[in-house]
């Protein structure tokens, strides 16, 4: 059964959200303040992080989803009643996220949860040659041996492996795992990302990160035939 934290201190919304997580068959645990569920989340591990924006207590959803961010990839739902352009930028920093904005339906509420879940199935885990890669897990596997990803290399390899084959503009990658416009700010640190994935895949040599004028990358599993 699928897990979830819900962080709401609206007791009357919270009880109408808990019942449709429920017909979701979705395990719910909830809580009113972002300590308490900091502390839940430290002991287990859901699926799926549902976050108010403004909840009581010393942290707000944003400091609880960059706790959260620091040690996890989990998909986060944020649930704001805040439209201004200045929370909407904030809120789309985050990867791995979606919000939605109050008032809702319970059908349109029902409807993002579930996309959150097809998108987690969705990238489940990528075929690298002899490696078998997880995003969800931030995790590379070979055989039994394991290694776990930091947050700029599990979110890179992701967006290169969804585009399997496919020369992506540097900047676009910039864009989705940093909100970043100008390249010129993050293509250091994207090297510095690529690198460490170079030298992680190099135990398949199938596997190729490949670059384009410097403004594109690739992977390809098999040079040889895509070529």
């Amino acid at each position: 059964m699928k897990k979830a934290i819900y962080v709401e201190d609206d007791l009357n919304l919270a009880s109408t959200i808990i019942y449709l997580l429920k017909t979701l068959k979705i395990n719910v645990s909830h809580f009113t303040s972002g300590t308490d569920a900091l502390y839940e989340f430290s002991r287990s591990t859901p699926d799926l992080v549902i976050l108010d924006i403004k909840i009581q207590g010393s942290l707000d959803g944003f400091d609880v989803a960059r706790i959260i961010r620091s040690k996890s990839q989990v998909p986060i739902l944020f649930s704001t009643g805040i439209s201004e352009e200045s929370e909407m930028s904030k809120l789309l920093k985050f990867s791995n996220s979606d919000h939605i904005l109050k008032p809702f339906s319970s059908n349109e509420f029902q409807l993002r949860v579930q996309k959150m879940f097809d998108l987690i199935v969705a990238k489940e885990e990528f075929k690298l040659g002899n490696l078998i890669f997880n995003p969800g897990e931030q995790k590379l596997s070979h055989g039994d041996e394991t290694v776990h990803l930091g947050n700029c290399e599990n979110n890179v390899l992701t967006i290169l492996c969804e585009h399997m084959g496919i020369f992506i503009g540097k900047d676009f990658i910039c864009k989705k795992v940093w909100s970043e416009d100008d390249l010129k700010m993050k293509d250091q640190t994207l090297l510095n990302c690529i690198s460490k994935l170079r030298k992680l895949l190099k135990t398949e040599p199938k596997v190729v990160i490949e670059s384009n004028m410097k403004l594109k990358l690739r992977i390809i599993v098999n040079r040889a035939e895509n070529q």
